[in-house]
């Protein structure tokens, strides 16, 4: 692009001269992107003008209107919202939503690999949102990249370039860029959103491990890498992204179409568990979560309750109080030895004594049955009985309390564990109902849009265009919240300090 095919700034811009371009934002091959306000509506826009080689093509400058057309109906948070569409000293021109918060692309050469996960995996799903109501409306991206992917004053993630890389003016070039162009679009095979699907998965590849995940010496041998072998694992390059991450990231990089996510929405579940449970790595000697599969983070979430019944298991464990039960018998035998010794006791005493008595009488005889011993040794023996009675008696409340507590325990343990089987059951039905909710509203929107394009169909050349544009489908709460997003005052765009405009393809 020569220097005279530029705008100078400042400067008056637009077919009625409604536009004034205050500087250059940047440049790409196929025209520059200015920052400007309307004068007409007194708001700030980013100007994207085509070069004039452009506005001499025909065929070229009607593809570029029915492009611009298309993405001025994407109204979404995540989609920077085209204004208008015209030709001005013979340059096509689109004007859109300035966006001044910076882009993914920045934040890439800011921090290289050190980029926070979390922030980049939650733009990156806001970028698979945009990319899901584009293609609902049958509309391709084609060049998905970090510097297409801006950042408003909320550091929320808007998607710019709608439709730029079909605007090729010579059908044998393939345009799109090396690091994240899907393979089918090499092939010049026909491409869908799922070609937007793996540049998304690219990009995500590149922002959180600071490479792409092809490189080469040049932009043919980065495209030739992809048929070759399939890129390393995220956490190869990068210790520490979980296997969630790589797993969501892998697959969207599939080098077939037909093994990527069948759909957006698909895509967009396994985003949601991975924000959930999978954004870090279970700590070092802990069992590490499964990557997604129909559930990617089912796992993490079975690991915590594994744990906690773990925990449950040992503390009731550790309260109940060990039954004592060899205590108990070497009590009893320790009680009839003592029993023995206090009846052999007395009864050696009265013998000695005896023979005392008989060798001082000088008497030979024998000693006669102790009377009193006897009564000792019947009297000991009951005491004994009692004893081993009490014990045993003791012994058998204590087992009886602590098979009680056991079974209290076991079913306090087993209401838990039904708690939890129903948190979990709970947990994936609302999942599936959102996701069955999320399918539903966009089928009846296309059902909308469908009867209501043929409705215009049947109708036209009855009524100006005008009384057909009357006819559109009610406004979804996604363009309520998109059209309250724009009624920013003036004053707060003014103080707005742009960082950065919608980059060229």
């Amino acid at each position: 692009m020569s220097e005279e095919q530029l705008i100078p700034t400042p400067s008056v811009f637009g077919e009625t001269g409604n536009f004034l371009l205050e500087r250059e934002l940047g440049r790409g091959g196929m025209g520059g992107v200015y920052m400007g306000r309307d004068k007409m509506l007194d708001r700030p826009v980013a100007v994207k003008v085509m070069l004039r080689e452009y506005g001499s093509d025909a065929d070229f400058v009607e593809r570029f209107k029915k492009e611009a057309q298309a993405c001025a109906r994407l109204v979404h948070p995540n989609i920077a919202q085209v204004y208008s569409y015209g030709i001005a000293d013979g340059m096509p021109y689109i004007a859109m939503e300035l966006v001044a918060g910076g882009s993914l692309d920045a934040i890439m050469r800011n921090q290289g690999a050190n980029t926070d996960v979390p922030r980049i995996m939650k733009l990156c799903e806001q970028v698979a949102q945009a990319l899901r109501c584009a293609a609902d409306q049958g509309l391709v991206h084609g060049d998905v990249k970090p510097e297409n992917v801006l950042l408003d004053a909320n550091g929320n993630a808007k998607l710019v370039d709608f439709g730029l890389s079909a605007m090729q003016k010579d059908t044998d070039e393939i345009w799109g860029t090396p690091y994240y162009i899907a393979p089918e679009k090499v092939k010049k095979e026909p491409v869908d959103y799922r070609a937007d699907m793996y540049s998304l998965g690219g990009t995500i590849y590149h922002a959180l491990t600071g490479v792409a995940p092809f490189e080469g010496d040049d932009a043919n041998a980065v495209v030739r890498k992809r048929f070759e072998a399939p890129p390393k694992k995220p956490s190869e390059v990068r210790p520490g992204i979980s296997p969630q991450i790589d797993y969501l990231v892998m697959k969207m990089l599939a080098l077939n179409p037909a093994d990527r996510y069948p759909s957006f929405e698909a895509l967009l579940v396994d985003f949601k568990k991975v924000m959930a449970t999978g954004l870090s790595v279970a700590p070092a000697g802990a069992e590490a979560a499964p990557a997604p599969s129909a559930a990617p983070s089912g796992g993490g979430r079975k690991l915590v309750l594994k744990g906690k019944r773990k925990l449950t298991v040992r503390t009731a464990t550790h309260l109940e109080p060990p039954v004592e039960e060899g205590d108990s018998e070497m009590s009893a035998e320790e009680e009839s030895a003592a029993y023995a010794a206090q009846n052999r006791r007395p009864r050696l005493k009265t013998l000695r004594e005896r023979r005392a008595l008989v060798e001082a009488d000088g008497s030979e005889e024998a000693p006669k049955d102790n009377v009193g011993a006897k009564i000792a040794l019947f009297v000991g023996g009951i005491f004994g009985v009692i004893v081993v009675v009490g014990l045993l008696l003791f012994w058998f409340v204590q087992s009886g309390e602590s098979d009680a507590r056991e079974k209290r325990s076991a079913a306090v343990q087993k209401t838990q564990d039904d708690v939890r089987a129903s948190f979990t059951k709970t947990r994936e039905f609302a999942l599936k109902a959102q996701t069955d909710l999320d399918v539903a509203a966009s089928e009846a929107e296309q059902a909308c849009a469908k009867q209501t394009k043929e409705m215009r169909q049947v109708l036209s050349g009855r009524y100006t265009e005008r009384v057909l544009d009357l006819l559109r489908p009610a406004p979804t709460k996604e363009l309520r919240d998109a059209i309250a997003s724009t009624n920013t005052a003036p004053a707060a765009a003014e103080t707005a300090a742009p960082a950065a405009g919608a980059a060229a393809a």
